[in-house]
């Protein structure tokens, strides 16, 4: 059960979350939703995908690229304290 302020830093979480998500490409979400929440191996979505494994590889990572640098530009101090 959470409180109220963890209820709305959870709400506030998820919003974020799919608005990130919203902002990859077709491709990129697939791969993305099938990589964490289907929790698929690069192997396993190339197939499910019809795509080459380097190309899954490749769009995964962008997508992690595109959805950090999102981070940043919404909160600055996102990554302080990382080196």
């Amino acid at each position: 059960q959470l409180n109220p302020r963890e209820e709305y830093d959870h709400q506030k979480r998820m919003r974020l979350l799919e608005t990130m998500i919203k902002q990859l490409s077709p491709q990129q979400r697939a791969i993305m939703l099938l990589h964490t929440q289907q929790e698929m191996s690069f192997k396993e979505i190339a197939q499910e995908l019809n795509l080459p494994k380097g190309q899954v590889r490749l769009q995964l990572y962008r997508a992690i690229k595109k959805m950090k640098s999102f981070v940043k530009k919404e909160n600055p101090l996102a990554d302080e304290g990382e080196s």
